[in-house]
């Protein structure tokens, strides 16, 4: 499956070890489990960042790498929990994401995106043995359009 990693080019070296989820935690992993989110569409890991734009305050600055993961080494989720779109994030999808985590039966767990459920996102184990085995491109630079700006920072023209 190719999917697409969205980071501030300040954390490229970094951009695969989940030290970021790992210390904020994330919808599909708690506190103190590394995970490495990836979305299957470049546009659709802009969208999940645009969802974030109120803590940051523009595209500048940021990188984006390709991916390729191989398919029988990823995962689906057997029952999304139901609240599994409620914001703050809830425990049921951390601890989905802690048993996958912690399981390491699959390199990465797919998931629809909250944002757009008929997308996908790709969380990835970075602990998990076949995670060398995920080929990478990039980082390429990103070159939004400058309407994707935080709503506070457009002018009316």
């Amino acid at each position: 499956m190719r999917a697409y990693r969205l980071v501030k080019g300040t954390y490229a070296q970094a951009a695969f070890t989940g030290r970021g989820a790992a210390l904020r935690g994330g919808r599909w992993n708690p506190k103190g489990y590394p995970a490495v989110y990836a979305s299957e569409h470049l546009a659709l890991a802009v969208l999940e960042w645009l969802a974030y734009a109120l803590e940051l305050p523009s595209l500048e600055g940021y990188v984006y790498f390709s991916l390729q993961v191989p398919d029988d080494l990823i995962a689906e989720v057997e029952a999304l929990p139901v609240d599994w779109r409620a914001l703050p994030h809830p425990s049921s999808t951390q601890d989905v994401g802690r048993a996958f985590l912690e399981g390491k039966k699959a390199l990465a767990l797919i998931v629809p995106s909250v944002l757009v459920p008929e997308g996908w996102n790709l969380v990835l184990n970075p602990r998990h043995p076949a995670f060398p085995e995920v080929m990478v491109e990039g980082p390429f630079p990103l070159e939004p359009d400058p309407r994707l700006r935080a709503p506070w920072q457009r002018t009316v023209g």
